[in-house]
């Protein structure tokens, strides 16, 4: 299809979206989702933007990343109320990270950190795409168009579908100002199944990505989200998980999803008076709302389900709506208050945490524990050996052709590194049994999903059966542009290495 046609007829179906969700053009969205409207009574949230204003355009800016003469210019589309900065949008991979939620906070000047890439996730950021679960529509066509509107600025995206589903998404996506919650994104998407497309029963559709900035980043300090929690489908409390690997991957399983009570909403609470990111779910067109967490970057992947197709009857366009907004300090605390998390009490996990010291002595760690550590299965401990204390790490072997590159899953992000910086890793190892050799791998990668891209391959020293406790070390240095560790504990062999006192540090200038 030529794409000025599709470009006007995106803003026509759009428009059309908005007008049989909100009247039209303009006029103020439906009340909030049940659940936070009771949230927010409860915890005696006040109007703090009633009769605000805002005055919202786009436009293009160009930005400067690094500095000197390593410094490199991006262009942005960028989302502004008045002088202030809402909201970075990528037309090309259609993200978009809200800045702030409470307007009057928003920042009047914006500059990018000197590790900034498009990956870099600056706000909360949320991400409108059309998933199917045995995987995604294949040849798809995307085109992406803002409306100003009054008091509101919406953007509209539509996607053509190929091959054996045949058919289009379109998306609005809506800011405007709720007197409580500050700034609202209304994500309302209007699928459209072609005549003869395949389409299962009972389908699950995946519809949007969300994912505040740091919320897995292992570094200490870095991370702002203490707790996932949500509202069970079938309860009238709150409840949820400790933000780290370990206590995700147990609470939720990677192929169950949560099923989230009609109204209900998700949200990543932070520290106490804080605003924290919530997705709620006012309209999901009589179908079910189903949540699953990405338990590498601990991000939320929003679902519904349609319903069966008609034998021999057309698919009609189906509508579903989610809203980002934040809940005001007052709903943070009070939902921190009244929100349990039974199912995880006394549970442990081994995490080897990053930037501090590990010495194993305080393993496993509670899965309340506020740190994001490194997760896998392949973390136990023993008491066997201890190049100090009492406790070290013991990985078993694995053969090169057993495990291609003899590289174990290690359930948890990649670590994030700056440009221009130097880092440290240290650790002692010892050979337990058999004819293995032990060392840490600590490659770099430029995409932290595909780890099979490397920038640069490297490992520490191997220890040997034999050699006792021996202490290897690895000081590596990143280019100028931001990078991911992908730190991996190595047994290549069939016995078992033990590994204890682990440090990595960033080396200061």
């Amino acid at each position: 299809m030529n794409r000025t046609m599709w470009r006007g007829a995106s803003i026509t179906l759009g428009v059309g979206i908005l007008a049989a969700v909100c009247g039209q053009p303009g006029a103020q969205a439906q009340a909030p989702a049940t659940e936070i409207s009771r949230l927010l009574q409860d915890s005696a949230s006040p109007s703090r933007f009633q009769g605000y204003t805002p005055r919202f355009s786009v436009q293009r800016e160009e930005f400067a990343v690094g500095s000197g003469m390593g410094a490199t210019r991006h262009s942005l589309t960028v989302l502004k109320d008045g002088p202030r900065y809402v909201a970075i949008c990528d037309p090309l991979g259609f993200t978009f990270d809200l800045l702030a939620f409470d307007p009057t906070r928003a920042p009047e000047k914006l500059e990018l950190p000197p590790d900034w890439t498009p990956t870099t996730t600056l706000g909360t950021r949320f991400t409108p795409y059309v998933h199917f679960r045995d995987g995604g529509p294949s040849g798809d066509q995307r085109d992406f168009n803002p409306l100003q509107e009054n008091g509101a600025y919406s953007f509209f995206l539509r996607e053509e579908w190929f091959e054996d589903r045949k058919g289009n998404s379109t998306y609005v996506i809506r800011f405007r100002v709720d007197p409580v919650r500050g700034y609202v994104v209304d994500v309302i998407t209007q699928l459209d199944f072609t005549r003869g497309s395949r389409r299962k029963a009972e389908e699950i559709l995946g519809i949007l990505n969300v994912q505040p900035a740091n919320l897995a980043n292992p570094w200490p300090g870095r991370a702002r989200y203490d707790r996932t929690l949500y509202t069970p489908k079938n309860a009238a409390d709150y409840a949820g998980w400790w933000n780290n690997p370990a206590a995700a991957r147990r609470s939720h399983a990677a192929d169950d999803y949560l099923s989230v009570r009609s109204g209900g909403f998700t949200t990543f609470v932070g520290e106490k008076g804080s605003w924290s990111p919530v997705i709620s779910y006012p309209e999901s067109g009589g179908r079910t709302v189903l949540q699953r967490t990405d338990h590498r970057w601990l991000g939320q992947r929003c679902f519904i389900t349609l319903p069966a197709q008609q034998p021999g009857q057309p698919d009609r366009p189906f509508l579903s709506r989610f809203e980002l907004s934040g809940l005001p300090p007052e709903a943070t605390d009070r939902l921190a208050e009244k929100a349990v998390i039974p199912s995880l009490e006394g549970q442990r996990a081994v995490m080897v945490r990053i930037g501090v010291p590990e010495d194993f002595e305080a393993q496993p760690l509670p899965l309340d524990t506020r740190v994001r550590g490194l997760v896998g299965s392949q973390f136990q401990l023993s008491d066997r050996e201890a190049h100090s204390g009492k406790q070290a790490m013991i990985v078993l072997g694995k053969q090169p052709k057993a495990q291609p590159d003899s590289r174990p899953q290690v359930e948890a992000p990649a670590i994030p590194l700056e440009a221009d910086r130097t880092y440290r890793l240290q650790a002692w190892i010892k050979v337990g049994s058999g004819q293995t050799e032990g060392f840490v791998s600590a490659d770099l990668v430029a995409d932290p999903a595909n780890v099979g891209a490397f920038l640069k391959r490297q490992r520490t020293p191997s220890v040997k059966p034999g050699e006792g406790w021996k202490q290897v070390s690895l000081e590596f240095s990143t280019g100028r542009s931001p990078c991911f560790l992908d730190l991996r504990f190595q047994a290549v062999g069939n016995g078992s290495v033990y590994f204890d006192d682990f440090s990595l540090t960033r080396v200061e200038d």
